[in-house]
């Protein structure tokens, strides 16, 4: 859908009232993709794909197996399988696609993969340990860290044992889930990309991946939330789009 976003209305409500992005899109927004094509293995997947996000604003987006969701994500995130063919994309009034996969990351962009791989001998403690002193190498401490843990494990109802586990082996989809929800609290990122994160959770994980939606919302984090299960987040979507 070229140039146009909606205002969200969950199912059981009225119709979508249809906004062109170039009118939405503000001195506050924090993302601002224009024309955005993606190509993988020389096909196109996205097509002139156009949004803008302010902090503390969600985007909804959905669509069929298949359409490009989790093409999006990727490309904004950078990773090397998408190969964007046009348009452009800002983040913070810097050129997204000028900067490779760590930098987006260090700029303050999570993304909460679909298909999260086994790292035998790593915890979850490690790789967020790791990837929080990647982040901010400067203003790294340890103890900052361990307080940070301990206080997001008690949001998400963990334990710090079971963050010690071998990362993913043996977890079940549930507990990949939770880790995932764990490494959003502790990244504390400006734009929050989450792959289906709702997808094989239980009804308690996904009233507490609600939950942190809201804070992080309130705290001025941008979402963009790709789902099969859309009135899950109706309360919270600023804007939707279907690709």
């Amino acid at each position: 859908m070229a140039n146009q976003i909606s205002r969200y209305a969950p199912s059981n409500g009225a119709s979508l009232e249809m906004i062109d992005t170039r009118m939405t899109t503000f001195m506050t927004s924090i993302l601002e993709v224009k024309n955005l094509s993606v190509k993988r293995d020389s096909k196109t997947v996205l097509s002139d794909v156009s949004f803008s996000l302010a902090p503390g604003e969600i985007l909804l987006l959905t669509g069929s197996n298949g359409a490009g969701k989790s093409t999006l994500a990727q490309a904004l995130m950078g990773f090397s399988g998408c190969e964007v063919s046009g348009g452009s994309v800002m983040f913070s009034g810097q050129d997204l696609l000028a900067l490779p996969t760590h930098e987006r990351a260090r700029r303050g962009i999570f993304l909460a993969h679909q298909e999260l791989p086994a790292i035998p001998g790593v915890s979850a403690v490690d790789v967020l340990r790791a990837s929080a002193e990647a982040l901010d190498p400067t203003g790294f401490s340890l103890g900052d860290f361990y307080a940070r843990l301990r206080t997001a494990l008690d949001e998400l109802g963990l334990t710090l044992d079971f963050a010690k586990k071998e990362l993913h082996v043996a977890f079940s989809g549930g507990e990949k889930k939770r880790i995932e929800l764990l490494s959003l609290v502790m990244s504390r990122p400006k734009l929050a990309i989450l792959d289906e994160l709702d997808a094989g959770m239980d009804a308690e994980a996904r009233e507490k991946l609600i939950l942190t939606i809201q804070k992080m919302q309130a705290n001025g984090t941008a979402f963009i939330v790709i789902t099969h299960s859309p009135d899950l987040f109706a309360s919270m979507v600023t804007h939707s789009m279907s690709l």
